[in-house]
């Protein structure tokens, strides 16, 4: 009996044997880790010793030592115990934790806790281009200018603005020179002071008014010159700067109702609402050219005058002398500027010729012409004007306003009508 119950024994101490072999590969499988908690520092075992100080200058990072076991004395060395008899110790797992002493020390890993903020963006280069040649070092490209470029619908922007009593201090000689000279013309060529006020529909272009409307359009002319005679002026005191002001078209507009109401009293005239509304056309027109830019650059009202036989010169009421021209001008277009096509114009024109009572003539015309050109102030004026100054760029100046005969080809629409003579 004592021999069967050793005999057991020794076969229940057999079978124990025989599973924990059978068993230890499958406990001595590495266990999948769990995910790292966030740390402050990369995870170290905790029965490693931390690795010494190395003399050398430590890396940016801390990283784990190859083989810790080396770096202390072998009998400070701790060996670490598993918890349980069937989990392999330490020293199994060499091959898992630990890279080959070949192989460079891994990278630490990153921290957790970093996750909840985004890594900062590298800071982005500018880039600074060069400056254009003349240009000093340094200078700030045009492309980084936060001003908006300059446009032809609006006032350049170094324009000055002035009140209406500002401009009228500025300008005292020239207002007071235009009143003097519309009073001198009126008593000595328009009769003021012949009759009673009276009103008077003299009619727009048709062969059966008094001038075929060329006085229309020359009350149009007279007040655009007016205006622009004051503008310039203006800009002359604002050291050649352009100037916004309403003074200069107020001015010609009351002007020029002082004229029409002297005019009721001259018996060859009389109050005229048709030269009141050429009036307002030619200041509304001068108004424009000195607002927008793009009017002034391309747009041109011009007097032509050639001394008729029975007046002589007398450029003011001699209307067999007189044609009156639109010019638009192409060198007003920026893409034409540096090309040929700069010094052409074309201009639409309006005349009329043996409406004077004076005159022993049988019929009586009138001419609406369109014509093509040459700039004289692009072509001659301006490049003298920058060779040889002010007297030439004067005379570019008054190329704007005043058409010098034969200087352009034209095709004609002719009306005619007896005058009864």
């Amino acid at each position: 009996m004592r021999r069967a119950r050793l005999g057991r024994r020794i076969a229940g101490l057999a079978g124990l044997v025989i599973a924990g072999f059978w068993s230890e590969p499958l406990f001595a499988q590495t266990p999948p880790e769990p995910a790292p908690e966030p740390p402050t520092a990369p995870a170290q075992p905790a029965d490693e010793p931390a690795p010494p100080a190395e003399p050398t200058t430590p890396p940016a990072e801390p990283t784990e030592p190859t083989e810790p076991g080396l770096t202390e004395p072998p009998a400070a060395a701790e060996t670490a115990q598993p918890a349980d008899a069937n989990e392999p110790s330490d020293a199994a797992r060499p091959a898992e934790t630990a890279p080959p002493p070949s192989e460079p020390p891994p990278a630490a890993a990153p921290n957790p806790s970093a996750k909840a903020s985004k890594p900062k963006p590298p800071a982005k280069s500018v880039v600074v281009a060069p400056a254009r040649s003349g240009e000093p070092k340094g200078a700030v490209p045009a492309e980084r200018s936060t001003e908006a470029p300059p446009t032809l619908w609006k006032p350049p922007p170094d324009a000055v603005h002035l009140g209406i009593v500002d401009s009228a201090l500025a300008v005292p000689l020239e207002s007071l020179g235009l009143l003097a000279l519309v009073t001198y013309t009126g008593f000595s060529d328009w009769k003021w002071g012949t009759a009673s006020f009276r009103f008077n529909s003299e009619g727009w272009f048709g062969m059966d008014t008094g001038s075929g409307g060329m006085d229309k359009v020359g009350h149009a002319y007279g007040s655009y010159m007016s205006s622009e005679l004051l503008y310039w002026r203006l800009r002359a005191s604002q050291d050649d700067r352009p100037v916004v002001s309403i003074y200069p078209a107020l001015f010609g507009l009351l002007l020029y109702t002082y004229i029409e109401i002297f005019d009721g009293y001259s018996v060859d005239h009389g109050f005229s609402y048709e030269d009141m509304i050429m009036d307002m056309v030619g200041v509304l027109n001068s108004t424009l050219r000195n607002t927008i830019p793009a009017v002034r650059r391309g747009f041109d009202f011009r007097l032509e005058y050639w001394p008729s036989e029975n007046f002589g010169f007398h450029p003011v009421i001699d209307y067999e002398g007189q044609k009156f021209l639109g010019v638009f001008k192409l060198a007003a277009f920026p893409a034409l500027q540096r090309s040929p096509a700069r010094f052409v114009e074309f201009m639409l024109g309006y005349y009329t010729r043996g409406f004077d009572k004076d005159l022993d003539v049988e019929f009586k015309s009138a001419h609406l012409f369109f014509g093509v050109g040459f700039s004289l102030e692009q072509l001659f004026f301006r490049p003298l004007d920058k060779a040889y100054g002010w007297p030439f760029g004067f005379m570019g100046l008054a190329a704007n306003y005043f058409q010098i005969p034969y200087t352009y080809a034209s095709v004609e629409s002719v009306r005619t009508a007896p005058t009864g003579k």
